[in-house]
């Protein structure tokens, strides 16, 4: 049985995934008024102060930390139209970072139109404003000579930005993207991770960003080879459900038995700040994690093959894969040897197999069998708990 699945889980996830652990809009708010900070500014900037601002790299444009759907050009156009009609534009939100530079958290697209338009990179087109129609064709050097006056006036159209300061709670800046989440295709919740967290610990599970290509180089743990026949993926995921998955082993590992301390109150929360947390690790550190995740996965590939992270009754082998599994089998096989796990391989198998399909006299912990704490309310504190703790007991027994 599983939670009630959250209306806005994409359909994507919802057939990878057996279990669910979303949780309730209103659980941001209940985070303590004393911690909610939040501070912003506002300003109404004219469009070619902003340009500027991209040029001069005081505002990052970073599309390779988000799912990046580039608008046609006739959408480009209409966004200089409206500048041109004077027609009223809803604000940009940016994010100060620690460093003091600006990041968008929306409005990415119009200020790509309005960068690459004035360096001259698409013409205008389909523009039936009153008098605009002689404009297309133009690019903005041609408004020169062509139209000085339009010229003046996209130059000097007012774009207002709200930006979140950087002394704001991460919480809260998490919760801002998520409500001003307003493209076509809703961010889930790695890609929005994969805008706020951005740095050393995303470039490992991403992969180095080539900017030529805009694309991800093949250096990043999402290309474990384990990892995707284990997701039946042949290349990483599109919506980053893989890097997810990535977040969420190295997170429960890094609770090293800590849940009631370390575990706030849903998994979302817990890869969000162990992201926020570990944002920027050193080298050495980043070779401990990448040496962690691949050989975890070595072991349970090793050990459970095409089963890894399922539900099973012999032979039969569901499709969708259960992170719930996944947060025990991963909790534990890194702190055992390949060697030894390969040695008590069936006794394992048999374990998994025994504790998925028969509830009756299982060990119990915080009142939840196996079974019950990875298919019921398992993003529960309680519910983690009792499956960590079940799974490392039996396994203990077997492995001595």
């Amino acid at each position: 049985m599983q939670d009630k699945l959250d209306p806005d889980t994409s359909l994507e996830e919802k057939m990878l995934f057996e279990d669910d652990d979303n949780i309730n809009d209103d659980e941001y708010t209940s985070i303590p008024k004393e911690i909610r900070r939040l501070k912003t500014q506002m300003h109404d900037w004219p469009v070619e102060v902003l340009v500027k601002k991209i040029e001069d790299k005081d505002i990052i444009l970073r599309p390779q930390y988000q799912r990046d759907f580039v608008w046609e050009r006739s959408r480009c156009s209409k966004l200089i139209e409206s500048i041109l009609l004077n027609v009223p534009l809803p604000p940009i939100y940016l994010a100060e970072e620690e460093d003091g530079l600006l990041s968008v958290i929306d409005g990415l697209q119009r200020l790509r139109t309005f960068h690459e338009f004035f360096a001259d990179k698409f013409r205008l087109i389909k523009l039936r404003g009153e008098g605009l129609s002689d404009l297309n064709g133009c690019t903005f050097s041609d408004l020169v000579q062509k139209a000085p006056k339009a010229k003046r006036i996209l130059r000097s159209g007012n774009i207002r930005t709200i930006t979140i300061g950087k002394d704001s709670d991460p919480e809260i800046k998490y919760d801002i993207f998520e409500r001003l989440n307003s493209g076509s295709q809703k961010l889930n919740d790695q890609e929005i991770r994969n805008c706020i967290y951005h740095g050393k610990l995303n470039n490992l599970v991403m992969g180095t960003y080539n900017t030529e290509k805009e694309d991800y180089s093949k250096d990043g743990l999402r290309h474990n080879q384990h990892l995707q026949e284990i997701m039946n993926l042949r290349k990483p995921h599109k919506r980053y459900l893989d890097a997810e998955v990535i977040l969420r082993i190295l997170a429960v590992i890094d609770l090293n038995g800590s849940v009631k301390t370390k575990y706030k109150s849903s998994m979302k929360l817990l890869i969000n700040h162990y992201m926020e947390e570990n944002r920027d690790p050193e080298e050495d550190e980043i070779n401990r994690l990448r040496e962690v995740f691949n050989s975890t996965i070595e072991k349970v590939y090793t050990v459970f093959g095409k089963s890894s992270f399922r539900r099973y009754k012999g032979d039969q082998i569901e499709k969708s894969l259960n992170r719930s599994i996944m947060d025990c089998v991963c909790a534990t096989f890194v702190k055992h040897d390949k060697g030894t796990l390969l040695a008590h391989k069936e006794q394992i198998l048999q374990l998994m197999d025994r504790m998925l399909n028969n509830n009756q006299s299982q060990p119990q912990h915080n009142g939840q069998t196996f079974l019950d704490s990875v298919t019921k309310w398992t993003s529960n504190k309680s519910v983690l708990e009792a499956r960590l703790v079940i799974w490392d007991q039996c396994l203990t027994e077997i492995l001595g």
